[in-house]
């Protein structure tokens, strides 16, 4: 009977660890919670209020979103400064959660392109100094 009643204080006492450890799990999920949504509010708010701060102001903000910035000793000849950028939580960049953007391995293209309005009269009307593709 002793023994029994052993194994049964046994088992209490792991479903217990068992509880403890779930309602620990719990309570960093929802403090992570927290953080996230806090975060989200706040970026919410940053277009509204950040050209108002002062500067002291702008700088205590980035220090709560960056961990480093890294920037080159000179301007690059495509025009870059920033080598990197490493934030204190997680970001969504590229497709994937990453705490850091290597901007200096970043590879863009960009387009220009020239819209215009026709009034209907001629539609074969190009702008001035334009080329078409065939002409190139």
């Amino acid at each position: 009977m002793s023994a029994r009643l052993d194994r049964l204080y046994e088992d209490i006492a792991e479903v217990d660890d068992k509880i403890d450890e779930l309602t620990s799990r719990i309570q960093n999920i929802h403090q992570e919670q927290i953080n996230a949504d806090s975060v989200y509010n706040y970026l919410l708010l940053f277009e509204k209020y950040y050209n108002q701060f002062t500067d002291i102001e702008k700088k205590e903000f980035m220090n709560t979103i960056l961990e480093k910035v890294e920037i080159f000793d000179e301007v690059q000849k495509d025009g870059r400064i920033l080598k990197a950028i490493y934030f204190k939580f997680p970001v969504f960049f590229d497709g994937l959660e990453t705490k850091s953007i290597f901007l200096d391995k970043l590879r863009t293209v960009e387009s220009v392109v020239l819209l215009t309005q026709e009034d209907g009269s001629s539609a074969s009307q190009k702008p001035a100094n334009r080329r078409s593709a065939a002409e190139r």
